[in-house]
C-alpha cells in the first residue's frame, strides 16, 4: 500500500512540473487528483494479479448495472478505469481482443449465444461492445 508520505512527495512532484513557488488550494486539489489518477492507472492492471493491490483499491471499486443500445454497445462510464468483471444475466462475459471478433463468430464451438448463455466482450470506439448484441435495460 502506498504510504501517505509518498502520495504526499508524488503530489509535490506533479506540481513541480511547469510551476515554483506558491499554490492555491485548487492547484494543490488539482495536482492530487491528477496523482491520484496516475497511481490508479499504475494499479489498476494488478487488480487481479496481486491480492494486496485488490485490497488496496477494494474502496475504490465500483459494481453497476448500466443499459446497452440495441446493438450491445455500453458507453463506459465517467470514472472508468479498468474493467474488473462483466456479466450479462449472471451469466459471465469472457474478454477478447477485436482482432478476435470474427474468430469467434465463426466457430462452431464458442460462437456467442443468448440460448447458450455464452457472451463475450470487447472495447472498441471508447465503449464496451458485447457479443451477440444483447439489449440491456
Amino acid at each position: 500500500m502506498i504510504s501517505v508520505v509518498d502520495l504526499y512527495n508524488m503530489t509535490n512532484q506533479v506540481a513541480k512540473k511547469g510551476t515554483s513557488g506558491y499554490q492555491s488550494v485548487p492547484e494543490w486539489n488539482a495536482n492530487l487528483a491528477r496523482t491520484q489518477t496516475e497511481v490508479m492507472e499504475f494499479l489498476a492492471p494488478f487488480y487481479e494479479v496481486n491480492q494486496q493491490v485488490s485490497d488496496a483499491l477494494a474502496p475504490f471499486v465500483k459494481s453497476g448495472s448500466t443499459a446497452t443500445n440495441a446493438n450491445g454497445v455500453l458507453t463506459k462510464p465517467v470514472d472508468y478505469v479498468h474493467l474488473a468483471s462483466l456479466s450479462i444475466g449472471g451469466w459471465p462475459s469472457y474478454p477478447i481482443s477485436v482482432n478476435q471478433i470474427e474468430i469467434i463468430n465463426k466457430s462452431p464451438i464458442r460462437k456467442p449465444s443468448t440460448t447458450n448463455n455464452l457472451y463475450f466482450h470487447y472495447f472498441q470506439d471508447n465503449a464496451i461492445k458485447i457479443l451477440p448484441p444483447v439489449q440491456l435495460t
